[in-house]
């Protein structure tokens, strides 16, 4: 597919405007759709939606999602946000690593929101909560409990948690 300027413009318009979207989602939704600059209007716009499952207007934020992972593991938002390496705020963050992912939040939201980390934190962090939901039973469940807080994207996320284990 070539690009005009002016679509070469919109996209990048897009992305700043929109910095939880990861380039993929960004580029996905181009090569579906039909009308290129129809598409990239709409995301500018806000009318448009790249995610058909998630709409981005109504995923829950990272903050929301942080706040219910703190809540679920009893801890105080600020010490998951923490440099603290305590087991249980580090399985917190790396389960919000993963979930956040899951919402398809690009890894530089992910880390942001995880007391300004940079996006190699947010990665290693999902890597690492997908390492552990493929050898141990109890994290497995404890992450499906975890999206379980999110009943209208339950489904969703299960796929998407699914499709990643199977990739790693």
């Amino acid at each position: 597919m070539n690009l005009t300027q002016i679509e070469i413009g919109i996209l990048i318009k897009v992305s700043r405007r929109h910095p939880d979207l990861s380039p993929e989602d960004i580029i996905s939704y181009i090569v579906n759709g039909n009308d290129v600059k129809t598409g990239l209007m709409g995301l500018l716009s806000g009318t448009g939606s790249i995610f058909t499952d998630v709409p981005q207007f109504h995923r829950p934020t990272t903050e929301k999602i942080i706040k219910a992972i703190s809540k679920y593991h009893g801890l105080q938002v600020s010490k998951v946000e923490s440099s603290s390496r305590k087991e249980e705020l580090v399985r917190a963050r790396q389960q919000f690593c993963l979930i956040a992912a899951l919402f398809r939040y690009s890894q530089e939201a992910i880390g942001m929101e995880i007391g300004g980390r940079d996006h190699s934190t947010a990665y290693n962090g999902k890597a690492k909560a997908l390492k552990y939901c493929a050898t141990e039973r109890d994290y497995l469940d404890e992450v499906k409990e975890l999206i379980k807080l999110f009943p209208r994207y339950k489904v969703s996320l299960l796929e998407r948690l699914e499709l990643l284990m199977e990739k790693s």
